[in-house]
Order: structure tokens, then C-alpha cells, then sequence
């Protein structure tokens, strides 16, 4: 959707086309944001914009430039947060163990990060739970965080 409005925004040729191209280029992490943007560029920088009255290689820059903005702020902001808060991870944790996952394996590394963290995370509450005799998966409670028992209650 925003691909979308963004092409025709800056005159983009086939920005449906092209929307749909980054949608299914989202499922390759990282390496399907620059495979967009050069095919992007390459299609402005041979077209040029469809009704921006600028030179094809400025229509290129704009939609470089515009595409590096949405790709800090999505690898950078979004994808942390959302997957963070899906497997109940802070997104700087996501963010280290997508980095360091990517040095290690890299693609696979950077799809499989979040996953391992939060299953070590779980199987780590669960040894230390057994180790102190404690229930490893208490029921959780109903009440929000910072409201007192008697609050709720009464």
C-alpha cells in the first residue's frame, strides 16, 4: 500500500506493478529492500517519472533516497517492534540477534534469529524453574502490570 502511493506520488511506471513486486520481495529479509530499489531506480532512470516534470537520473535519486528512508525506518523501528513484541523480546534484542545472526549464517541467520532468542529464552526460564523447584510456566495473571489485588477486587 504505501509502495503504491509512493509511486504514483512521484510518478513511478507501474506502481502497482511495483508495489506488488516489493510486497513479495518482503519475504526475503533485507536483500529483497535492494533488489526493489535498484529495480526501481533502473525503471525511473529509463522511463523517468510519468508526470514529475524532473530529469530521469533526479526521478532515480528521489526514489533511492525515498526508498533508504523506508528501509531505516522499517529494518531499523518496525520489523523489531513487531516481531519483538510477538515474541515477547525488546526490539535492541531483536535488532543484536538479527545483526549477529546475519554475521553468522546470513540470510538464514537473519530469518531464524528472533525464533532461537525467544526458544533459548524459554528453554533457559524453564532449567532455571526446575533447578529452584519453582512451577516453569506459571498461569499468568488476569490483572494488568502496576494494579494491586485489592484494586481489582474492590
Amino acid at each position: 500500500m504505501i509502495f503504491a502511493f509512493v509511486g504514483v506520488l512521484v510518478g513511478l511506471p507501474f506502481p502497482l506493478a511495483m508495489a506488488a513486486l516489493a510486497g513479495l520481495l518482503e519475504f526475503l529479509p533485507s536483500v529483497g529492500h535492494g533488489i526493489w530499489m535498484v529495480t526501481a531506480a533502473l525503471l525511473m532512470l529509463f522511463h523517468g517519472s510519468t508526470w514529475l516534470p524532473i530529469p530521469a537520473w533526479a526521478a532515480a535519486a528521489l526514489i533511492v533516497g525515498i526508498h533508504l528512508v523506508f528501509q531505516q525506518v522499517d529494518l531499523n523501528i518496525l520489523i523489531p517492534r513487531l516481531v519483538g513484541r510477538r515474541v515477547r523480546l525488546h526490539p535492541i534484542v531483536v535488532i543484536i540477534g538479527v545483526l549477529s545472526g546475519a554475521a553468522v549464517a546470513g540470510i538464514l541467520g537473519v530469518v531464524l534469529a528472533a525464533p532461537v532468542i525467544a526458544s533459548a529464552m524459554l528453554i533457559g526460564r524453564y532449567l532455571k524453574a526446575n533447578l529452584y523447584d519453582e512451577d516453569p510456566f506459571p498461569p499468568e495473571d488476569a490483572t494488568p502490570p502496576g494494579v494491586a489485588q485489592a484494586e481489582v477486587a474492590g
